[in-house]
């Protein structure tokens, strides 16, 4: 019997039913591209018992000790509410610390414990072995100049839709 992994890299393959209507947009090779990327890392951060938002949370929380927990949702464009849920969930797994904000009261500050130090140390290790498999094929440069185009991308979306 095939893994999770295997399964899921084989839903995203591109088949005999692909769509020649579609293959000529942007955002359905973005999102197929994305699929076979999130499978990948949702297989890498299980060994450590993470979602994907949970470790972003992670992330962005070691990068910015102290980050108050509005700062965290929009950080990782997410409803308050379903921030605070994540910070509920990473606290009571004793991995993050939520304190007082020393310039708001009304505000709690986050950091993160010995505990979450090292767990999102190692994620971040494996998810950076993962992404370097899969990337392997291609080079530093082409991999600056695709970031650059996204974000190019990005911007002109959103002025897009600002406009409207």
């Amino acid at each position: 019997m095939k893994n999770d992994a295997q399964k899921t890299s084989l839903e995203f393959a591109p088949s005999h039913l692909d769509s020649a209507e579609l293959n000529v947009f942007l955002g359905y090779h973005l999102k197929r591209t994305f699929n076979a990327i999130h499978a990948n890392l949702m297989n890498t951060l299980r060994e450590f018992d993470l979602r994907m938002v949970t470790y972003s949370a992670l992330v962005v929380i070691r990068g910015h000790r102290g980050l108050r927990q509005a700062e965290l949702a929009e950080a990782l464009g997410i409803d308050r509410g379903n921030a605070v849920a994540i910070v509920d969930e990473l606290e009571q797994r004793a991995l993050i610390t939520r304190g007082r904000h020393p310039d708001d009261r009304r505000s709690y500050a986050l950091s993160l414990t010995e505990e979450g130090e090292r767990l999102c140390a190692a994620a971040l290790q494996a998810d950076r072995e993962c992404e370097a498999r899969i990337l392997q094929g291609v080079g530093a440069d082409r991999l600056a100049e695709l970031f650059e185009d996204l974000r190019r991308i990005e911007v002109a979306a959103l002025s897009e839709l600002q406009s409207d």
